[in-house]
């Protein structure tokens, strides 16, 4: 979700104090999944003038996860950098990925009697990983083919990797994932 947050800043003296007369100009930059709200719009950089020795500037967030960094700077004055993490949104959707075991996309749903990895990313409404997920995410397999890992395990970084062996019979083999109340399609791949 898209949000804003209010930066501040303090001209201060060199042991913190704040002065009140200052009146600075200040350059703002944001680098990252952020943009500034000024009269220009979303933009990259502004300058704001400080009001007894504040000022301050709206940082919005996009639909992406990320950090959002924002430095200072002022003439003759020392700049700062604060950085804001800009979170994925509930876990929404699943995807599912089947490679080899090397990692290699697979993309014929026709298998041979080796092991394949069901990867299942946790997603969120804007397709951002949600990395922070923590509830279990089952994965069924029915027909001519069976769970080598845990079924039922927990994401680590959105991410639950399970391994599926074909069995010795020919036919099909379907996979479905589900966690919470999201559930994937199935994937159904032949065993010839």
């Amino acid at each position: 979700n898209v949000s804003e947050t209010t930066i501040e800043s303090t001209i201060v003296d060199v042991n913190g104090n704040k002065i009140e007369s200052a009146n600075n100009t200040v350059v703002y930059t944001v680098i990252g999944v952020g943009n500034f709200v000024s009269g220009q719009g979303l933009v990259k950089t502004v300058y704001a003038a400080a009001n007894n020795g504040v000022c301050q500037v709206k940082v919005r967030s996009t639909t992406v996860a990320g950090n959002i960094i924002v430095m200072t700077g002022a003439d003759g004055l020392v700049g700062s950098t604060v950085t804001i993490i800009s979170k994925a949104g509930p876990a929404s959707e699943l995807n599912i990925i089947m490679t080899d075991m090397s990692g290699t996309s697979i993309t014929d749903y026709t298998v041979v009697k080796t092991p394949v990895k069901f990867k299942t990313i946790i997603k969120d409404v804007n397709n951002n990983i949600v990395t922070d997920y923590s509830m279990p995410v089952l994965v069924d397999v029915t027909g001519t083919g069976n769970v080598e890992t845990d079924s039922n395990t927990v994401p680590l970084q959105g991410t639950v990797e399970t391994v599926i062996r074909a069995g010795v019979d020919i036919g099909t083999i379907t996979v479905s994932v589900r966690t919470g109340s999201i559930t994937a399609g199935k994937s159904i791949f032949t065993v010839p």
